[in-house]
């Protein structure tokens, strides 16, 4: 801040002595054209016009100091420092992004693997698919659940096993492409239905008048073929995550439910 005052002092001084020597410069040339006399002493006009030179010189030396040399450099470093910003911003957010991701993948990997029950400890297809619904029911709050597999060397899909099912009729069979579990099916791909009406359920779903708003359906894919579908009710809707579960236990689990079927 003193040197700032010091040049701008310094700026004031050069311009003054500036206008001073103009101004003795001009009278001397002045006199001598109204006296019509030659100009013999040229010592005077060069010494003048080195020092406007020179005082000019320095002028704009210490004008650029207090000014533009201070705003460049000013403007370079915040543009500096903006950029370096947004690159570690950049950096901080793909770094998050991926830690997230990484996380969720093993958070999915571990679910899946609590869902799938041991095949040595359970004898039947009914009761390993009621156990699988059941672990569902611990990690995703499925509160209903039918699980259908599909017959050998046909499109019909018939019932093999319940979780905590309170229709008034038993869920009928269905066809390939036929009903929203046979879409699913046929999809290959989870069918989720959110906030159905009361009298959509008889027409669509087994699950019938008592089930929850919303429904997803879970084709079990073995071998490139749905082999089995789940039909699941909830009383929320599930977020992302609970779907991405839902997607890899329908490829993990299809070697499973295929040994049950043979």
């Amino acid at each position: 801040m003193h040197d700032m005052k010091k040049y701008r002092l310094l700026t004031i001084v050069l311009f003054i002595s500036l206008i001073i020597v103009l101004i003795i410069l001009s009278i001397y040339i002045w006199n001598s054209t109204l006296k019509e006399e030659f100009v013999y002493n040229k010592s005077i006009i060069i010494i003048c016009i080195v020092l406007i030179l020179i005082i000019s010189v320095l002028k704009f030396n210490i004008s650029y100091k207090l000014s533009d040399k201070s705003k460049v450099d000013q403007k370079i470093k915040e543009i500096v420092e903006k950029e370096k910003a947004k690159i570690i911003a950049e950096l901080d957010k793909k770094e998050i992004h991926e830690e997230k991701t990484s996380e969720t993948e093993v958070n999915v990997d571990k679910i899946v693997k609590k869902i799938i029950p041991n095949i040595q400890n359970l004898k039947t297809l009914k009761s390993y698919s009621e156990k699988v619904m059941s672990n569902i029911a611990k990690e995703i709050e499925i509160v209903q659940g039918l699980f259908y597999t599909k017959a050998k060397k046909t499109n019909l899909y018939k019932l093999a096993g319940e979780y905590a099912f309170t229709g008034d009729e038993k869920p009928k069979d269905f066809k390939l492409g036929i009903t929203l579990p046979g879409q699913a099916a046929k999809n290959k791909d989870l069918l989720i239905i959110n906030e159905i009406p009361d009298e959509y359920y008889p027409a669509e779903s087994g699950l019938g008048k008592s089930m929850p708003k919303n429904l997803i359906m879970v084709p079990i894919i073995n071998k490139n073929t749905s082999i089995a579908v789940m039909e699941l009710g909830t009383f929320k809707e599930i977020s992302s995550a609970e779907q991405k579960v839902l997607k890899d236990l329908s490829l993990k689990l299809g070697d499973k439910i295929d040994k049950f079927i043979k």
